[in-house]
């Protein structure tokens, strides 16, 4: 997660990252393969550039753009 303190994200998607954060911050999450599965818990994902992770939220709607978690 590129940022997590303050005003945490905003425009679009910011609720769905917010609450990835929330169970990323809440379960102590130390490695990758634990963050890969908490945001899987929310749609399709695809990993970019070996260590970034794309989320889709739903079937068909397409990876949000910059959302590399």
């Amino acid at each position: 997660m590129p940022r997590y303190n303050g005003d945490y994200f905003q425009g679009a998607n910011h609720e769905l990252k917010e609450r990835i954060l929330s169970d990323v911050l809440g379960q102590g999450v130390t490695d990758f393969d634990l963050f890969r599965a908490i945001v899987a818990q929310h749609g399709e994902t695809k990993t970019r550039n070996a260590d970034q992770l794309a989320l889709s939220p739903t079937a068909g709607a397409g990876f949000i753009p910059g959302a590399y978690l």
